[in-house]
């Protein structure tokens, strides 16, 4: 294949299992393969093995969470220097970054115990209106972790 051409392919690749990934996202957690025949199909036409593929997906994937991570991080210094955010808010929303863990959804009672196990005293009120306050912000779209 030419290289003008696996560049292409391999770009077509990433934004299609970039925006493929939401779908399969709760399967991928419990299990960093894939194995559907979507993937062996793309797999197929692509001439790639699919263990390849397989590891091009955890790439895509762990390049995308990290890239969300730095962006969150910053709008939320952003939002303080703005005085968008108190003080108070940008640490909870920082200590919430730092222990959300890639791709990890936590529900918001146990959020609310790890961040008051660090002695923030985070409470139920301030989860809420700090969930609101981001999606103002644009900061991250909804909280993860709220109760739905």
């Amino acid at each position: 294949m030419q290289k003008s051409k696996k560049i292409f392919v391999f770009t077509a690749v990433a934004v299609a299992l970039t925006a493929f990934a939401g779908g399969v996202y709760a399967q991928t957690e419990k299990d960093s393969s894939l194995s559907l025949p979507f993937v062996d199909k793309l797999a197929e036409r692509l001439d790639m093995d699919e263990e390849e593929l397989n590891v091009l997906v955890g790439e895509v994937k762990e390049e995308h969470r990290a890239e969300m991570h730095n962006q969150r991080t910053v709008r939320v210094q952003e939002a303080f220097e703005e005085g968008k955010l108190s003080e108070r808010q940008m640490q909870i929303l920082q200590a919430r970054e730092e222990h959300r863990g890639f791709g990890q959804s936590r529900q918001q009672g146990e959020m609310l115990e790890i961040l008051n196990e660090q002695g923030l005293e985070v409470t139920h009120e301030e989860m809420q209106e700090l969930s609101g306050l981001m999606q103002e912000l644009g900061i991250g779209g909804k909280m993860q972790g709220r109760n739905r």
